[in-house]
């Protein structure tokens, strides 16, 4: 059967048995990147800078801290001031061990993890211990009280169990007075009401933001990102070009450890949610379909494998990461644009 309009005379859908046109792959593998990554040094030497973190704390006066990465093998050692307070700066994110030596002799240890731009509290108190009840806890987005940047950090294991998209926007829009920006401007973040176009973003401490437009900056995998850092408010001169907010990102990096990882990603149809059919009015009072949009399919997979570890113990590493990406849609119409007839209402539904 077909449907035409009574001014145009243009057929507006064809319906019957076998239109459903054959599932077309519109990507094959179409994102491909291989990233590799060389760290020098057995004791890397890095200065102050969005790349780095810091731990402080305060101890027994005259204690000795020691801090030691746990993938890199590579230590830090500070004293204790008169007051106790003690800080031990420009570390690499990742887990560290704190051990805690105090004037007699006695040390303890704990383990602590040290994320982008931000201090982590690491006390050395005496320890509590209770005969019949365990207490432990975890801080999920630690609060560094020392800075002043309206600031929100998110880890690689953090956005493992966060229901969250898989793209720099959408870890972005987790962060407070973020929303999500208009879709003819590849609906990125909006940061304190800032246009999407005023955004800045870092990886590694390199600007990859996009000068001429703006928009679509430069982006890796989503698999090689080790934590982010949303900037949403006074935030340091040291960004610049930006006047709404900054992501600032880091990436994964080889350790002492060999380490293969592959995942593999599914966006199934079945839980993809369709917008309603829409319908027109023609001039004899008939709803005839305009977008069928309940017959679309669409369906997303994505392959993930890394590969890490040390080529010369402490001195060098390595971290290589490949991803591919494909997707397959099909539909059972076609939008007509430009065929419904001047004047002629559209409806969503029946």
């Amino acid at each position: 059967m077909t449907t035409r309009s009574p001014r145009d005379g243009a057929a507006l859908l064809s319906c019957g048995a076998t239109v459903h046109r054959p599932f077309a792959v519109l990507q094959a593998f179409a994102a491909l990147a291989v990233v590799l990554i060389v760290l020098l040094g057995a004791a890397p030497s890095h200065a102050q800078n969005n790349t780095t973190g810091a731990i402080y704390g305060r101890v027994q006066p005259g204690s000795a801290i020691t801090v030691e990465h746990v993938g890199m093998v590579f230590s830090r050692s500070a004293v204790a001031a008169a007051d106790g307070a003690y800080r031990i700066a420009a570390l690499p994110p990742g887990a560290y061990r704190v051990t805690y030596t105090d004037p007699a002799g006695a040390a303890r240890t704990r383990e602590v993890e040290v994320t982008i731009s931000a201090g982590t509290q690491a006390d050395g108190g005496a320890v509590v211990r209770l005969d019949k009840f365990t207490v432990s806890g975890q801080s999920i987005n630690p609060v560094d009280f020392s800075n002043t940047t309206s600031v929100s950090i998110y880890t690689d294991k953090l956005l493992e169990i966060l229901p969250v998209g898989r793209s720099t926007t959408e870890v972005a829009l987790l962060a407070p007075g973020t929303m999500e920006g208009d879709a003819a401007f590849g609906s990125l973040a909006s940061i304190g009401g800032a246009s999407v176009a005023e955004n800045a973003y870092f990886i590694n401490g390199f600007n990859v933001s996009s000068f001429f437009r703006g928009l679509s900056p430069s982006l890796i995998p989503f698999e090689f990102y080790s934590q982010f850092e949303v900037n949403t408010g006074a935030y340091s001169a040291e960004f610049g070009r930006s006047t709404g907010g900054v992501i600032n990102a880091t990436t994964k990096s080889g350790s002492n450890q060999l380490r293969f990882v592959a995942n593999t990603v599914y966006w199934p149809d079945a839980l993809r949610e369709n917008r309603p059919d829409i319908y027109s009015t023609n001039a004899a009072g008939v709803a005839v379909p305009y977008s069928i949009n309940t017959r679309r399919y669409l369906e997303r997979y994505e392959v993930n494998a890394s590969l890490s570890g040390p080529i010369l113990k402490n001195k060098l590493f390595v971290y290589a990461c490949i991803n591919g990406a494909a997707a397959r849609t099909g539909t059972s119409s076609r939008r007509a644009a430009g065929i419904i007839a001047s004047g002629a209402r559209i409806r969503s539904g029946r």
